[in-house]
C-alpha cells in the first residue's frame, strides 16, 4: 500500500545513512548549435535543489539527496552544442543534453510534475503500472521496469531513456540509482520529501522543469499554487488571531508493527497541519529531518487525548478496520470522539492512491482539505479532495 510504503521510506531514512558519488555522463542527444533563450527560475521554498543559468548550460544542483548523504548530485544541462568551460564538470557532474525527450520515473510520487508540464508524452516508464493513478497514464502502453530492490537494469539500457529520475536514501540494498549510473544512465534524484514545507516540495516542478525547458510552465503554475495557498493559510492566522480560538489538537500516521513513526517539527506534515491551523505535539521536536520512531505508551501518553487523528493505512475505509488491526486504537480519544480521517479519498482498486501522486503537486488543495477539517466555518462550501472521516 502507497501509505504504508512512503512510511516505511521514512523509518529506512532514519535508520541508514550514505552517500553515492555521480560521475559524468555525455550528453548523447544532439544539440543546436545557436542556444535557446531560457527564462531563469528562481527557487523561493524548496531547500533540497538549486539552479544557475549559464552561458549554453544551466547548472542544476540536489544539495541533500538523502539524509547524510556525503555529497551533492550534480547535473549540467547543455542547451546548445557549445564546449563546456572546465569550471561546468569540476563537480564531476552528471552532463546531459535538454530538452530531455524520453523520462523514466521510479516513483508515482514524480507523474504530476510531468503531466501538470504537459510533459507525460516524454514519459515512457514506470517502476511499477500498479502504482500509477492517473487515468490518462494507465491507458498508455508504458514500460515496467522495477524499482528499489527489483530493477530491471536490462530493461531500461534497451528502452534508452534520456533520463531515469528517482529517489535514494543511502541504502545499496533499497537504491535503484547506482546501478544505473554504472551501466551509464543519466539519473535525476528527486529528494522532495525531504523539504520542510509543503511548498517547498511542490516547487520541485521547477526541478523536473529544468530538464524540459520549461521553466516558463512551471513558474506560471507554482506562482498560482504559491498564491492559492499563502492566501487561505492567512485567513487561517487572521482567523485564529481575531477569534481568539483554540487549535485543535492532531496525532498523524499510524502504528507498524507496533511502533510508530511521526513526522518531526521539521517536516512537510508538521508545517502542513500549522498551516491549517492545528497543534501538532511533535511540531517541537526539530532535532531531525523525518520520522521520530515512538513505541504505543509515549504516542498514548503525548497524544492518546488529540482533538483529530489523520493519516492511517491505505486500506482503511472504517474505525472498524482500524481497531481490527489494533485494539489499542480503541484508547485514542479521536476515536471516540469519530475525529478520524483517512488520506485515502482518492485510491483506485489496486492501491494506487493519488495522496501521494497529484496530491504532491496540489499543497493548496490539500490544505483546503485540512482547513474544513479543522475549521469547517472557513470553507463551507468546500468538498473533501484527498481525505474522507472514516464511519463506525
Amino acid at each position: 500500500m502507497r501509505g504504508r510504503w512512503l512510511v516505511l521510506v521514512w523509518v529506512t531514512v532514519w535508520l541508514v545513512v550514505g552517500c553515492q558519488g555521480s560521475g559524468v555522463r555525455p550528453a548523447v542527444s544532439s544539440l543546436p548549435e545557436a542556444c535557446p533563450t531560457v527564462p531563469p527560475l528562481v527557487v523561493r521554498h524548496a531547500k533540497g535543489f538549486t539552479i544557475s543559468y549559464h552561458e549554453g548550460y544551466k547548472k542544476v544542483t540536489v544539495t541533500m539527496p538523502w539524509l547524510g548523504a556525503a555529497q551533492p548530485f550534480v547535473y549540467i544541462l547543455r542547451l546548445c552544442d557549445r564546449p563546456l568551460p572546465a569550471a561546468a564538470l569540476a563537480d564531476n557532474p552528471q552532463v546531459l543534453a535538454v530538452p530531455v525527450r524520453s523520462w523514466i520515473s521510479l516513483s508515482s510520487t514524480h507523474l504530476a510534475a510531468l503531466t501538470m508540464l504537459d510533459a507525460d508524452d516524454h514519459l515512457i516508464g514506470v517502476d511499477a503500472l500498479a502504482n500509477i493513478h492517473d487515468p490518462q497514464l494507465k491507458r498508455r502502453s508504458l514500460l515496467e521496469v522495477g524499482g528499489s530492490g527489483s530493477l530491471n537494469v536490462e530493461r531500461v539500457l534497451a528502452a534508452k531513456p534520456d533520463v531515469v529520475s528517482a529517489f535514494g536514501v543511502g541504502s545499496p540494498q533499497f537504491d535503484a540509482h547506482p546501478q544505473l549510473l554504472a551501466a551509464g544512465v543519466p539519473v535525476a534524484i528527486v529528494s522532495d520529501y525531504l523539504e520542510e514545507t509543503p511548498l517547498g516540495r511542490a516547487e520541485w516542478i521547477k526541478f523536473f522543469a529544468a530538464f524540459l525547458n520549461r521553466e516558463a510552465q512551471a513558474e506560471e503554475l507554482f506562482q498560482g499554487i504559491e498564491t492559492r495557498y499563502q492566501s487561505l493559510r492567512q485567513r487561517v492566522r487572521d482567523r485564529l488571531k481575531g477569534t481568539g480560538s483554540q487549535r485543535p489538537t492532531v496525532l498523524v500516521n499510524f502504528a507498524i508493527r507496533g511502533q510508530w513513526f511521526v513526522p518531526s517539527g521539521r517536516s512537510y506534515v508538521a508545517a502542513l497541519l500549522a498551516d491549517a491551523g492545528a497543534e501538532y505535539f511533535w511540531a517541537g521536536r526539530r532535532e531531525r529531518i523525518g520520522s521520530i520512531p515512538l513505541d504505543w505508551e509515549t504516542v498514548l501518553r503525548t497524544a492518546g487525548t488529540a482533538d483529530f487523528w489523520l493519516h492511517g493505512e491505505n486500506h482503511w475505509q472504517s474505525l472498524s478496520d482500524a481497531i481490527a488491526q489494533d485494539e489499542r486504537y480503541q484508547a485514542l480519544r479521536a476515536v471516540q470522539l469519530g475525529q478520524v480521517y483517512n488520506n485515502n479519498r482518492r485510491v483506485l482498486d489496486n492501491g494506487s492512491n493519488d495522496y501521494w501522486e497529484r496530491g504532491v503537486m496540489e499543497p493548496d488543495v490539500i490544505l483546503q482539505d485540512l482547513v474544513t477539517i479543522f475549521h469547517p466555518q472557513l470553507l463551507p462550501g468546500h468538498r473533501l479532495v484527498y481525505y474522507r472521516r472514516l464511519g463506525p
